[in-house]
């Protein structure tokens, strides 16, 4: 649905593809768009110096500098943009605050994540998700720091997240829907996990 090459000349990040709710970042919605065009951020400036992307369902998240800082733009209706303000939709790249030292990022629809060297990660939107261990059915747009130990990759779908973690095992977090987890658990996907569990 969106593609978004990185120009080399200034890491400068350039993105084409659906647009309703600005996922491509140009500053503007629109149905689509055609042509890679170039992603501003908020104050009007492109946004250069991107380390990596990762794209959701409907919003677009980027590490940026070399010290690792996170930008998101698109549908922030579940808090997936991490701005610590609701905002169903950002056309332009907004920093994620607190969030430095980022090498990796894992989005989905609703859902946001980052996670650092030192296997340390944050997510923030859909609470089913999180892996903060709250069972508030509550949407967050603030980055809150996981509870898996710490990670080396992190994935996520419509139902689960999950972690590669250093030690090489896997945990997840999310619904058990269709065994989603492989946690061993019964096939209850109106039951949700919100605190990781090893997979079997």
């Amino acid at each position: 649905r969106i593609a978004c090459p990185v120009r080399s000349a200034a890491a400068q990040v350039r993105c084409a593809g659906w647009n309703i709710v600005g996922q491509c970042g140009t500053g503007v919605m629109s149905p689509q768009v055609v042509a890679p065009s170039v992603v501003m951020k908020s104050d009007g400036a492109p946004l250069t110096d991107a380390r990596s992307l990762a794209a959701g369902a409907t919003h677009t998240c980027a590490i940026v500098g070399a010290d690792g800082r996170v930008a998101c733009w698109g549908s922030g209706a579940n808090g997936e943009l991490g701005t610590g303000l609701p905002a169903r939709v950002r056309p332009s790249a907004a920093e994620v605050p607190g969030v430095t030292g980022a090498v990796g990022l894992a989005l989905h629809e609703a859902l946001s994540c980052a996670w650092r060297a030192d296997g340390a990660a944050w997510c923030w939107g859909a609470w089913a998700r999180r892996a903060d261990g709250t069972t508030a059915m509550t949407l967050d747009a603030t980055p809150h720091l996981t509870t898996f130990p710490p990670v080396r990759a992190m994935a996520a779908n419509a139902v689960v997240l999950c972690a590669l973690l250093r030690d090489g095992t896997v945990q997840c977090v999310g619904t058990n829907l269709l065994g989603a987890r492989a946690d061993g658990a019964p096939l209850t996907p109106s039951t949700t996990v919100t605190t990781p569990r090893p997979v079997l």
